[in-house]
């Protein structure tokens, strides 16, 4: 009987790690063991079925010192993440082209308090509209899925659905949290980013820049421009597709410089608004 259970538990262990349900927990394990907060398997309601769906996770990473360093100022991201255990590499391709035409503002998804005069935005343009502006280099407009193909040791490609929901979800769980802030907030200075997490379990491959534009090389991070419809509208979404190996120092990168601007912000405060601040 003991020896059936083993045999069973083994099994159920080999289909949980499949799945991706073990990624998950290693994920939410390391991110709390540096310092994230992690929200597991949050809500939201779907706006096109009306039905709850969940994301896998949410993170943020509490730096904030309002004593002596952010003086009621708040910079950091929101980190929306799904995972997926990937067997065969996933693949990003076509390079997204320049067009005038193209809403690069949309891509970046943040919110700012207070959001109607706001003394501190000129201060942040560059920081917010160029360093968080996607990278041309690593940007790219489609993604493909490889498998093998049943009984053949043949690869193929294909766009798998349930990873495309999965970006869906992000794109539309983030765009429901910018509609819900309060931006006329003024007693404190906000600058709060939502950032996509696609975080892969295997490879990532991309195509290379330069050549003749069939190059493939492995990566640890890029980026996927990815394009859906908020009912009738077109938006874009800028999705961080990162490898397992690579997703803390990724994250930990972005939340060092949320602080280092967060301190810079506040430093500003004190010297031109000293009257706005609280005791």
């Amino acid at each position: 009987m003991q020896e059936k259970s083993n045999e069973e538990l083994a099994a159920i262990a080999q289909c949980l790690g499949r799945s991706g349900y073990f990624m998950e927990s290693r994920i939410i394990s390391s991110l709390c063991k540096e310092g994230f907060f992690v929200e597991a398997s949050p809500s939201f309601l779907d706006p096109r079925t009306g039905k709850a769906r969940e994301i896998d996770m949410i993170a943020e990473r509490f730096d904030w010192d309002g004593d002596t360093h952010h003086m009621q100022v708040s910079v950091k991201t929101n980190f929306v993440v799904e995972a997926i255990n990937n067997r065969f590499p996933f693949v990003l391709m076509t390079p997204t082209p320049f067009s005038p035409s193209s809403n690069h503002e949309d891509q970046i998804k943040y919110v700012l308090t207070p959001e109607s005069s706001n003394p501190f935005l000129d201060e942040l343009n560059d920081f917010l509209f160029m360093e968080r502006s996607p990278a041309s280099e690593d940007l790219y407009s489609q993604f493909a899925e490889i498998t093998r193909k049943k009984g053949s040791s043949e690869l193929m490609a294909s766009h798998g659905d349930g990873t495309y929901q999965s970006l869906l979800k992000m794109s539309e769980y983030i765009e429901e949290r910018l509609h819900g802030f309060d931006g006329e907030q003024r007693e404190f200075w906000r600058l709060h980013f939502w950032r996509p997490v696609l975080v892969l379990g295997g490879s990532l491959v991309v195509q290379d820049t330069v050549g003749d534009g069939e190059n493939l090389r492995y990566a640890d991070y890029a980026q996927l421009a990815f394009n859906w419809h908020d009912q009738d509208r077109p938006r874009s979404t800028v999705i961080d597709v990162v490898t397992e190996a690579h997703l803390l120092t990724h994250m930990s990168a972005i939340c060092d410089r949320d602080t280092e601007v967060a301190i810079a912000l506040g430093r500003f405060r004190t010297a031109n608004f000293p009257e706005a601040l609280q005791s």
